[in-house]
């Protein structure tokens, strides 16, 4: 019975060494800003909208976070982007 312990600890403990020196990679999210706000008919409207009120009104475009960033997520599915976007709605 002793020795039936002793294999067990073993085991765990090659378990664990093996999981700390061959787990999962960290994820590594790389987040960047966008080369451009928004399309040119956008833009384009949004600069005759200006125009039109002058300085009577602020102007904001509406946007949400996946808009804004570009984002690469290394070696994962992007389940955190999906979760984003899901939640704008």
């Amino acid at each position: 019975m002793t020795k039936l312990y002793i294999i067990l600890g073993i085991l765990f403990a090659l378990v664990i060494l093996a999981e700390i020196l061959f787990g999962k990679e960290k994820r590594e999210y790389q987040y960047n800003r966008k080369q451009f706000f928004m399309t040119m008919p956008e833009h384009e409207f949004f600069d005759a909208l200006i125009v039109t009120v002058e300085d009577k009104f602020y102007i904001f475009a509406q946007v949400h976070l996946p808009t804004l960033l570009d984002h690469k997520i290394k070696g994962v599915l992007n389940n955190n982007y999906i979760l984003i976007t899901s939640k704008v709605k």
